[in-house]
């Protein structure tokens, strides 16, 4: 009883920092930068993870038109697959690359840029399997990079009262575009391919722009 007593004190106080923390989220100098970074981590991960779900189901199809053709066996769309998701892999060095040679922002924005225009080329009809496979796996290293990058720089832009709230409500934004990446990469394709691809290179695009409104980081000392 003595030990409930004691943490009930505690406990309040930790709601009331908290309760704190989103309210100077909300204020006048913060208003900007959480806007911007939930729509980025929105789109990061209906991307990433939309692209995870969509890549099996386009690499077994042809885009041209609204057809649905098999493009090849079982077995080679397994391969395929394996290919474009080993993408991620080089995606999070370049990433790790850039981050500190150009700065936090241009390395996202240039990321996200050619997202977009990778994603985008993903509509030019080719006779050649691989060429989808190639831009399958671009996109997958760059969606995987842009996020790592995403996370890296999000904590920079808060003071320590609220980094750990500023953070979790931008996890929370993406895990909403998570439950969302299904829809769009199951759903929409059997529609037609052009709509999923319409949707992550219109957000890449997006997020290439607004992540310029941002400062910059890497030169600065976290309050």
């Amino acid at each position: 009883t003595a030990t409930a007593t004691a943490t009930a004190p505690a406990a309040t106080a930790a709601v009331a920092q908290g309760l704190s923390g989103v309210r100077e989220l909300f204020s006048r100098r913060f208003l900007c930068t959480t806007l911007v970074l939930w729509f980025l981590w929105f789109a990061n991960a209906l991307i990433y993870y939309g692209l995870v779900l969509f890549t099996p189901i386009f690499l077994n199809q042809t885009v041209v038109g609204d057809s649905a053709q098999s493009f090849d066996s079982d077995n080679q769309m397994y391969i395929d697959v394996l290919v474009s998701t080993m993408g991620e892999l080089p995606g999070v060095l370049v990433a790790a690359l850039l981050i500190d040679l150009i700065g936090r922002r241009y390395t996202q924005s240039l990321m996200f840029a050619s997202l977009s225009l990778y994603t985008c080329l993903l509509l030019v009809p080719s006779n050649s399997q691989w060429t989808y496979v190639l831009l399958c796996f671009l996109a997958r290293g760059l969606s995987m990079g842009v996020y790592c990058a995403t996370y890296a720089y999000t904590p920079e832009l808060y003071p320590t009262r609220i980094r750990s709230v500023g953070l979790g409500l931008c996890v929370s934004a993406s895990k909403v575009a998570s439950v969302l990446s299904p829809f769009i990469s199951n759903v929409l394709i059997e529609v037609s391919p052009t709509i999923p691809i319409s949707i992550f290179a219109s957000l890449s695009l997006a997020s290439s722009l607004l992540i310029l409104v941002l400062r910059e980081t890497s030169e600065d000392d976290l309050e």
